[in-house]
């Protein structure tokens, strides 16, 4: 179906006829997540995609990339979904599933989170809201630790990294200055050093005669 379809539908419905079929639609497309998921899972698991000859010496992260134009982090997010909650995915979305398992520290986190929102909405005349997921999920959502935190994207770590390089770059640029310095500071000090062995040499006489004469005044006195 294309938009000029769809317009023709929807144009002698109500809104609540258009909202259920938008609904149908949504839980059709969950469960075609949900398998296309599990095929792929299957592929992993039974180590069938080797079968594919183009791909036998690579691995399974570069044959469903090649294959199926899907990173394996988005595809190892959705097997964790699919896999530990596949009866709700249908009913809350993999969107969500995925994200309480992002957010939440985890398959124990997330269940703890989805356990809430379906005690929430069996209390609810009307499917929970988006709104009061989101909500939920937030309240079990683990705070970032040094060693456990959560970035949205990719490229929100790309940029952390990049961050931590140019700080070590230019911590390495301040070092390799006081090493100059210090270098420099050495120098002068040894140059002091062999200039005050010098100067010393050459009044050594100077000063040993001027000793002996004021020897010689205080013998005589």
């Amino acid at each position: 179906m294309n938009y000029d379809s769809i317009k023709k539908v929807c144009e002698k419905k109500t809104i609540e006829e258009i909202e259920t079929m938008a609904k149908d639609e949504y839980k059709s497309l969950c469960e075609s997540q949900k398998n296309f998921t599990l095929f792929l899972f299957y592929l992993e698991r039974s180590n069938r995609w080797r079968e594919s000859k183009q791909y036998k010496k690579g691995t399974f992260s570069q044959y469903i990339r090649a294959a199926f134009g899907i990173p394996y982090q988005q595809y190892f997010s959705k097997r964790q979904a699919v896999v530990a909650f596949g009866d709700k995915i249908e009913t809350y979305g993999i969107g969500n599933v995925t994200k309480a398992i992002k957010k939440c520290g985890g398959i124990a986190g997330a269940k703890r989170a989805i356990d809430e929102i379906i005690t929430e909405d069996n209390k609810l005349k009307n499917p929970i809201s988006n709104e009061k997921i989101q909500s939920i999920i937030k309240k079990h959502t683990k705070k970032p630790t040094v060693t456990n935190r959560q970035y949205e994207s990719a490229a929100d770590l790309r940029a952390v990294i990049n961050q931590k390089d140019k700080l070590i770059h230019e911590q390495k640029i301040m070092i390799k200055d006081y090493e100059e310095q210090i270098a420099r500071l050495k120098a002068t000090i040894k140059q002091m050093q062999s200039e005050k062995y010098e100067l010393s040499t050459i009044l050594s006489p100077f000063i040993n005669d001027t000793t002996k004469r004021h020897d010689i005044r205080q013998a005589t006195v």
